[in-house]
């Protein structure tokens, strides 16, 4: 069924107006608000569950589907990383309590070198920024190691960033 376009008013045949791109008109239901909730509050609109589901199942295979061209049910490597290491680093220092832990193994391993608690502490606390910044180091070793297969350095990041999760959580 064609519509009129709201934007410059020309007739719209296909999902989007070849004018000017303005998307087909749908009428707003619950599902236009939760998409809407998704992509406002936690970004997920599409695709993080059955990425994560895929970088589970098999890393390596998921990377490759990607890199491939396989795109429309992946979530963004990049954003997939940010977002796990936010929910990692809320989990780790609000509902584990991670510091405390640390805390009081340090105390029993008999740690007491200011530096090395200190050293403790820090690594302790910026696993997951330390781990995001590694991702470009991670894909500079895999393009050297694998040069054979004829990815490019980008490509090698979003590598990293899909086999990353495997690892760190």
């Amino acid at each position: 069924m064609d519509q009129i376009c709201p934007n410059c008013s020309n007739t719209i045949k296909v999902n989007f107006c070849e004018n000017c791109g303005q998307k087909k008109f749908k009428r707003i239901d619950k599902k236009y608000i939760w998409d809407e909730i998704q992509y406002t509050v936690f970004h997920t609109n599409k695709g993080l569950l059955y990425t994560l589901k895929k970088i589970i199942q098999n890393p390596g295979k998921t990377a490759k589907e990607f890199i491939d061209g396989n795109r429309v049910n992946h979530y963004k490597p990049i954003l997939l990383i940010f977002v796990l290491s936010g929910i990692s680093t809320y989990i780790s220092f609000k509902i584990l309590d991670l510091s405390k832990i640390l805390g009081a193994y340090f105390a029993d391993k008999n740690i007491n070198s200011k530096f090395m608690g200190d050293l403790m502490t820090f690594l302790s606390s910026y696993t997951t920024i330390l781990m995001l910044a590694l991702v470009p180091f991670f894909a500079l070793t895999t393009k050297i190691v694998f040069k054979k297969w004829g990815h490019n350095y980008y490509e090698h990041v979003v590598m990293n960033a899909y086999i990353l999760p495997k690892f760190l959580y």
